[in-house]
């Protein structure tokens, strides 16, 4: 709503009221009227209430005109119903532009005119009702705090009033404290965009502003006669400068008639109990006291009588830390035990701050702080001091509870409730709950929330439907406003968040989830509703298949369907990944739905319809979480979930997604950040359990997680790129483990290669007895792992009843262990495609001939054969990388477009084989078709010679040359269009000067006459150099003039390219090298990845042209699993040639149970450790810092300044100092508290000196 509106509104309020309640007026001097004349002879005489005789605003009959000729003027204006007089309220309006609401009203108190002006205020407010008054006090004029203390204890009530909907009250004025208030809120309106979220009410005395304001406020007023706006006050009088703060959202003045005093504590006292005393809710209030002087000790007096809690902020000056000295001086360490002040500590300590006034002043001031320091009221005092580590929230919060002493004996609040004091204390719960929710303060929560367990664990049936109603209401408001801590302590007791349905069953769980995705977005700020529309997109989901389309987009398509009767469909995958390459996600819709039966692939039938427990409820909340944009939530639920390692992998994927599509770099940088913390998170827990068991940690690594979609730690870590997983020592170790399989990895030293390549060359006969085999490993649970791994996937793993003794079975087991292992059968790939390119560079050689002249020779049928293989491999393997969904290497979410281009460049040479093939048979009477063919061929050779060299991924010191060639091309075609630009400018330019009329328009001739020759100037064969010397050297030749100039623009042209462009892409090629270089370990263990993946799905014999054996028994398999299919029997159970490149365990769970606790066992602390330092305040600053830090290793990590080794190096060392500092910070919360209570001691020493000091010298003086 504008602010023009909200004034309409409240001019309309006053109005209303101003006409229908008699007690709701404003006051103003009755001596004189605006009737009344200024004496002639006395120009500046005044009336007692300050105003000149003839500048009165009265319509009414005054004094004056009522005593007529007998009038005899007043000397002193008499604060009664005399002198003053009430009228209508005359000044109301709005100050623009920062819209504060302003009232003139009546100073007279009475219960009815308070009760209204705080329903009017309520009314202005929407009607919503303040759940806490902060009442700030003293700190008038010429108040100045330390600046740190200042902007920490302003924040810290600005951000109390934002999140608790409170009220806070000050005197109105632009000074002292209040003055700070009001630049805070206007700070927070700026920054947050937020017109009237925080309320603030000033209270203060119309006289006690300057004649400035005064008119400016009329002004404002609607239809104020302008004839009223004179000056009503001397130039040369004395007045207090007090103006109005602006930046509060309403200003109440109360006018007595005059233009002079000060408000009393009165009204103040009596709005807070209007508020309090609200039938309709619960209100609770508190003071905080800055400085002072003995004014303020009403404040305390009336607080004290009311039982309202108070805050002295240590530090602030005179009356403030006089009552701090004396409370600390008068109580333990521990505050737990305190006494009475004696008169000579409280004469000491009153002395000491005021000096000035005489006996009889202080005796009066003395005997009132005597009573207010009493210790039957010290429960209701809290001292806040900066350098104790806490926060003003904490201690605002901490007052509340103390002053209402939950959980212990109730007080007496007879004149607010009239109910029992069971009935009191549950609404005080539900209140103070409703302000530890606001202000996300789970400490302030515990009490209550434990003392509910108590009575369920008491078995208290009466309260045991009532505490377990409150607690779902208040765990699902957690979810919606997100509160990791209260969030945390709920499942940290064991809550389990289906018990927010009736019946646990799936459907009510999945309506609880999709209506936190729209609750949640209503809850955000606009801003932040912007940018989830921007990353998670404008529609909250309704159905799982919104999420698991999500879950494609931002993973990768490998994930399977994570509802409970979920199915796998390649055909489904092929047509969303087709659609990604477009972008026409709303098209995939319209797809056909049809569903497989059966997966063959996973031994677990992911069809069936599975349980929907709590494991699953707290994923679905963990991926909202995400989603979302909620990175602490997420943390919380992390410790809770299963295979939080999975999980943090899948969040920063995730995050890494969204800052690909953030609107604003400064989102992008925040999102990048969030996903480098759960990529660390993810590789830290991954650490950790390699250091307690390096086993059971490679086969996280590789198991399968049923919980999010059948997906492997690796496949996430691959898809998004993950450098924090992929450089640990335990990927390492399990794609080494893969690699050689049941061979022993002793294998891998350089003294066992020469075994390893002679039993390949001699067929695999010598391996089992020249080569080492992996021992059999018992488990300390599981009896033999083995036994417990699916054959369907990655079992490396020894069986021992094939160890046991040598024999026969034993040799043939052993020698189809050797033709298994990856390694092995990259020796034999690599040995077919090097005779298959023997053979097919001598058929280029020498039998490339007309069909017509000569016979089809062998080697002809023989590449034909061996590439029509090769091509039906690649077709099985894509078929079964959909199959299978082992898509994180294919067809990725990152960029779907560059990944078709690479799988069309594989199958290039497939093309150009059978096109050379087909043109040399059809080539019998045309030699010109057989050239083209031998063309054709030649360049198809070039293509299959290149893609040799994949096979150098095997060895890590040439593996990351492959990405320096990758990335150096890259860098080329940046670079082709400057070098372009050049070359054609001088090509053009050129010859327009010397071959006028000579080049053919033709394709040839352009190409010819202009591209061709300036080309060659890059390698130095400059042509045209010769050209124009032998015309320069004859002045008389037609074109002197034109080879003059043609020379000169070669000079230029060789400067630009040759010097420049040439030097600028070596400089390039070289930081290119560098990157790659410092970063090897990344680009050689994802390519390593790729590498042992794709040898370990080879089935055994898939060598060209031998390939055609297992695609022939792979058919008939499936043959006759379809014919078994048909007739409803049991398929085949042989052998699976096409493994998983998954770990599966067998469907009794009891391998799954175990790699979940051990997860669980062994990154707990660490995810504990995470969630602990995020709930300390100065923890979380750090935090901040140190994100900024990860934030600019992550720039610089997709940066081409910096290389991404050194960003590792770097990430670690920040890790560290993370660490140390936070070990650091937290010794010098405790060296604070220790010199907080030094300092206590020494106000006790030195207030005992004082003491001593006074009896010493009345002692001399008797």
């Amino acid at each position: 709503m504008s602010k023009e509106n909200l004034s309409l509104i409240w001019s309309k309020l006053i109005e209303n009221r101003r006409n229908n309640c008699p007690f709701f007026r404003s006051r103003t001097c009755h001596i004189y009227n605006h009737r009344s004349r200024q004496p002639p002879d006395n120009p500046k005489q005044t009336c007692p209430c300050g105003r000149f005789i003839g500048r009165h605003s009265l319509t009414d009959a005054c004094l004056e005109s009522e005593a007529g000729e007998t009038w005899i003027p007043p000397t002193k204006f008499d604060d009664n119903e005399i002198h003053s007089c009430q009228v209508m309220i005359n000044v109301y309006g709005t100050l623009k532009p920062h819209g504060c609401n302003f009232l003139r009203m009546d100073n007279r108190i009475n219960n009815d005119n308070l009760n209204e002006l705080y329903y009017l205020i309520l009314e202005d407010c929407g009607g919503k009702k303040p759940s806490l008054i902060v009442n700030i006090s003293g700190g008038a004029k010429y108040f100045v705090l330390k600046e740190q203390l200042q902007t920490e204890v302003v924040e810290d009530i600005i951000d109390i009033a934002a999140k608790a909907d409170a009220w806070i009250l000050t005197d109105g004025t632009n000074t002292g404290i209040s003055k700070l208030i009001g630049e805070g809120i206007s700070h927070y309106r700026i920054l947050h965009n937020y017109s009237n979220k925080i309320k603030c009410i000033g209270l203060t005395m119309w006289g006690s502003l300057n004649e400035e304001a005064r008119r400016n406020l009329k002004k404002s007023t609607p239809e104020y006669p302008e004839e009223l706006l004179l000056r009503q006050i001397p130039f040369e009088k004395e007045e207090d400068e007090n103006r109005i703060e602006e930046n509060h959202t309403h200003c109440i003045l109360f006018d007595d008639g005059r233009l002079n005093g000060h408000l009393t504590d009165l009204h103040r006292d009596k709005f807070i109990v209007a508020a309090c005393n609200d039938s309709g809710s619960t209100c609770y209030a508190i003071t905080i006291i800055f400085g002072g002087d003995l004014t303020e000790l009403k404040v305390f007096e009336n607080d004290i009588q009311n039982k309202r809690p108070i805050i002295l902020i240590q530090g602030s000056g005179r009356l403030t830390d006089m009552l701090t000295s004396l409370l600390e001086l008068t109580s333990n360490s521990t505050w737990n035990k305190y006494w009475n002040p004696t008169d000579g500590e409280i004469r000491t300590a009153f002395d000491s701050y005021f000096p000035s006034y005489t006996d009889q002043e202080s005796i009066d001031a003395l005997n009132r702080i005597r009573n207010i320091l009493d210790k039957k009221n010290r429960y209701l005092f809290n001292i806040f001091s900066f350098d104790r580590g806490s926060t003003l929230t904490t201690s605002v919060f901490n007052a509340i509870l103390s002053a209402k002493k939950i959980g212990k004996e109730e007080r007496e609040d007879s004149d607010i409730f009239n109910d029992s004091p069971e009935v009191k204390r549950s609404l005080h719960e539900n209140r103070l709950l409703e302000l530890a929710f606001q202000w996300d303060y789970i400490s302030g929560a515990t009490p209550i929330l434990q003392r509910w367990q108590d009575e369920i664990l008491n078995k208290k049936l009466n309260m045991f439907e009532k505490h377990e109603m409150r607690e779902n209401e208040l765990f699902k408001k957690c979810l919606e406003h997100n509160r990791p801590a209260f969030i945390d302590f709920f499942l940290t007791a064991g809550f389990d968040p289906r018990d927010l349905t009736k019946t646990k069953n799936y459907s009510e769980c999945e309506q609880i989830i999709w209506q936190l995705y729209n609750q949640c977005r209503q809850s955000m700020s606009e801003r932040k509703q912007i940018h989830i529309a921007s990353l998670f997109g404008r529609r909250s989901p309704d159905s799982k298949e919104h999420i698991y389309r999500k879950l494609h987009k931002f993973i990768g398509p490998f994930v399977h369907r994570m509802d409970i009767r979920s199915s796998h469909n390649s055909k489904k995958h092929i047509c969303i990944d087709f659609n990604n390459c477009m972008h026409y996600y709303r098209r995939w819709k319209q797809h056909s739905h049809n569903q497989f039966d059966t997966d063959t692939i996973i031994l677990n039938e992911i069809n069936i319809e599975k349980e929907y427990g709590k494991d699953q409820m707290l994923r679905d909340l963990f991926l909202w979480s995400v989603f979302m944009n909620m990175p602490d939530m997420a943390k919380v639920l992390l410790v809770h979930v299963q295979s939080r390692i999975c999980a943090s992998l899948i969040a920063s994927a995730i995050f890494k997604q969204y800052a690909k599509l953030a609107d604003t770099v400064y989102l992008e940088e925040k999102l990048r950040t969030q996903a480098l913390n759960f990529e660390i998170y993810a590789a830290t827990c991954i650490d950790k359990c390699y250091e307690f068991n390096e086993r059971t940690a490679c086969e996280l690594l590789y198991r399968q997680v049923p919980l999010f979609g059948y997906v492997t730690c690796m496949q996430i870590a691959i898809s998004s790129k993950s450098e924090k997983l992929l450089q640990t020592a335990c990927f390492d170790q399990a794609l080494k483990l893969v690699w050689y399989n049941q061979l022993a990895l002793s294998n891998s030293q350089l003294k066992t290669k020469p075994f390893l390549f002679f039993s390949a060359i001699l067929f695999g006969f010598p391996a089992p007895i020249a080569m080492e085999y992996r021992k059999p490993e018992r488990h300390s649970i599981i009896e033999n792992i083995s036994f417990d791994l699916s054959l369907e996937g990655i079992n490396y793993y020894n069986n021992e009843e094939d160890s046991k003794n040598w024999s026969c079975s034993k040799y043939w087991c052993r020698f189809r262990y050797f033709h298994e292992s990856p390694v092995v059968k990259m020796y034999y790939h690599f040995i077919s495609y090097v005779f298959f390119l023997l053979i097919f560079s001598y058929m280029m050689l020498y039998h490339i001939d007309n069909p017509a002249i000569s016979k089809i020779h062998w080697t002809e049928i023989y590449v034909i054969v061996t590439v029509t293989t090769m091509l039906l491999e690649e077709i099985r393997e894509i078929l079964y990388e959909y199959h299978a969904q082992m898509l994180e290497l294919s067809i990725t979410s990152e960029s779907s477009i560059q990944t078709w281009i690479a799988k069309s460049f594989i199958i290039l040479p497939y093309i150009l084989f059978y096109l050379g093939i087909g043109l040399q048979f059809s080539s019998k009477n045309n030699d010109d078709v057989l050239i083209s063919a031998r063309i054709i061929l030649a360049f198809d050779l070039e293509i299959w010679y290149l893609q040799s060299l994949r096979f150098i991924i095997a060895f890590k010191f040439l593996g990351p040359k492959l990405f320096m060639l990758k990335n150096m091309l890259c860098d080329l075609f940046a670079f082709v269009y400057l070098i372009f630009i050049a070359i054609i400018a001088y090509g053009v330019v050129s010859r327009s000067l010397l071959f006028y009329k000579q080049i053919p328009f033709t394709a040839h001739g352009i190409f010819k006459g202009i591209f061709y020759a300036p080309y060659w100037f890059l390698y130095t064969n400059i042509a045209d150099k010769d050209y124009l010397d032998e015309r320069i050297q004859n002045e008389t030749h037609e074109f002197f003039a034109e080879a003059t100039a043609t020379e000169i623009l070669l000079c230029f042209h060789m400067l630009f390219v040759n010097i420049l462009l040439l030097n600028l892409l070596i400089a390039v090629f070289a930081d290119t090298i560098g990157k790659v270089q410092q970063n090897t370990e990344f680009f050689w263990r994802y390519q390593r990845y790729s590498f042992v993946r794709e040898y370990f799905l080879r089935p055994i014999l898939a060598y060209p042209p031998l390939t055609i054996i297992p695609h022939i028994i792979l058919l008939s398999y499936a043959i006759k699993n379809k014919f078994f299919s048909i007739f409803k029997q049991n398929p085949s159970t042989s052998k699976i040639w096409t493994p998983v490149f998954k770990m599966i365990p067998k469907t009794d769970g009891t391998l799954d149970i175990h790699w979940n606790m051990f997860e669980n066992a062994a990154t707990h602390k660490y995810a504990r450790s995470i969630l602990e330092k995020n709930k300390k305040r100065n923890v979380l600053s750090l935090n901040e810092n140190i994100l900024e830090k990860t934030t600019m290793a992550t720039t610089v990590l997709n940066s081409d300044a910096i290389t991404t080794n050194n960003v590792t190096e770097n990430l670690t060392s920040i890790k560290d100092e993370n660490e140390s500092i936070s070990s650091i910070k937290e010794d010098i919360i405790l060296l604070k508290s220790a010199f907080s209570e030094i300092q206590q001691d020494l106000n006790k020493i030195i207030a005992s000196q004082h003491l001593l000091i006074e009896t010493i010298s009345h002692s001399k003086s008797n």
